[in-house]
């Protein structure tokens, strides 16, 4: 249950108590009719130790105000409330009818018995006001408490569209950065495939015509040397070739030992851009078996070799590193890649939060993608990029 449904769930509870108790506070003017009741046993009483003649009539009458009393909006208040005062009433009546018994004379049981109504209406008129003022007081209470807790809820539910509107903000850049890798990856094996059935066969052919043109050519030093530096020339544009095609797509990814594919990518980014690679692996299982590694599905191999190429290649184009290094460490659960380099550095918050840096983005989203972790340090002194994968 969340913080938006409990808070809901409390107003809907104080709701009942909170009308009931504004319907009291907004009616109190009406519901002092017990100043009524003492101001007719005022009456009464005056009319009696006036010694008027008409007192009988006068008790006759308050004994039919008493029943009419009982109709009243403080009566009905009281029997919402449970206060029960109809003892009291009758008390009340029975002292007015033996005030009747006691005749026109005044005498001592005639001022007990107003005594005695005068301590009863006391009570009731006493009760009625403690029992409004509480009203009033839990009314103002409660309707703080919704208000405040309305406050909350608002609050709560701003901080939820807030929080879920970032969370479809990230998703909806995840997916992008996604997407992008995907056509990124489209488009470098169709540029590679390109690479290697055209140019590379055309620079292998060139490198033919010329072995064959080189007996023809006048035997002096200078023509030796030009041809040589072509030759030289176009033998590293074939190697440069091959190693882009190699570096794109890995042959047998799902089959192939996976430590060695990044053996032979780590020697390859060695070979090409003239950076020392040193590669180790620190495996669980015993050097007779295969590599933990292999445990990895071609999916995530594809991801984790992805990554891995990127995380080197930025180094050397942007970090100016005398040396990078792969560590891996196989645990019974993961597979932990430390891609790590001596260069410049740069600043992480900048970086991964500046959308123009797709590189790292596509890391991130191709990590989150085979549910790895992926963190990144990185400082004057180099950057450490640590995935973690695991096997299931």
């Amino acid at each position: 249950m969340n913080r938006f449904t409990i808070v809901k769930l409390v107003l809907i509870l104080l709701l009942a108590p909170t009308l009931q108790c504004r319907e009291v506070y907004s009616q109190k003017n009406n519901i002092h009719t017990s100043e009524d009741l003492l101001t007719a046993f005022q009456e009464l009483e005056d009319n009696i130790l006036n010694e008027s003649t008409g007192h009988e009539q006068a008790i006759q009458d308050f004994i039919i105000f008493l029943d009419e009393y009982k109709l009243t909006n403080s009566w009905n208040y009281f029997v919402i409330q449970n206060e029960d005062f109809s003892g009291t009433i009758e008390q009340i009546q029975g002292e007015a009818e033996a005030l009747l018994e006691c005749g026109t004379q005044l005498c001592q049981k005639t001022f007990m018995h107003l005594v005695k109504i005068q301590r009863y209406t006391s009570f009731i008129y006493k009760r009625e006001n403690e029992m409004v003022n509480k009203a009033s007081i839990q009314y103002i209470s409660l309707t703080i408490t919704v208000i405040m807790l309305l406050i909350i809820m608002s609050i709560i539910l701003i901080s939820y569209m807030s929080t879920k509107q970032k969370k479809q903000e990230i998703e909806i850049e995840s997916e992008r950065a996604k997407f992008i890798e995907q056509v990124k990856d489209k488009e470098r094996n169709k540029i590679y495939r390109d690479l290697h059935d055209t140019v590379s066969q055309n620079l292998g052919a060139v490198a033919l015509l010329f072995n064959q043109l080189t007996p023809y050519i006048n035997n002096t030093e200078e023509a030796h040397s030009i041809a040589e530096k072509i030759s030289s020339l176009n033998r590293t544009n074939i190697n440069e070739i091959r190693s882009i095609i190699h570096n794109a797509d890995p042959i047998n990814i799902d089959t192939a030992d996976f430590k060695l594919l990044l053996k032979d990518l780590c020697t390859a980014f060695s070979s090409y851009r003239n950076i020392p690679c040193k590669f180790f692996v620190k495996d669980y299982n015993s050097p007779s078996l295969p590599s933990a590694l292999n445990s990895l599905s071609a999916k995530k191999k594809l991801h984790c070799y992805r990554i891995m190429q990127e995380a080197m290649n930025n180094a050397a184009r942007h970090a100016n590193p005398s040396e990078v290094s792969v560590m891996i460490r196989c645990t019974d659960k993961s597979a932990i890649f430390f891609i790590t380099d001596d260069g410049s550095g740069f600043n992480c918050d900048e970086v991964i939060t500046d959308t123009s840096h797709l590189g790292l983005r596509g890391m991130h989203s191709r990590a989150e993608e085979i549910r790895a972790n992926l963190s990144i340090s990185s400082d004057e002194d180099g950057t450490e990029i640590r995935l973690e994968v695991p096997y299931a």
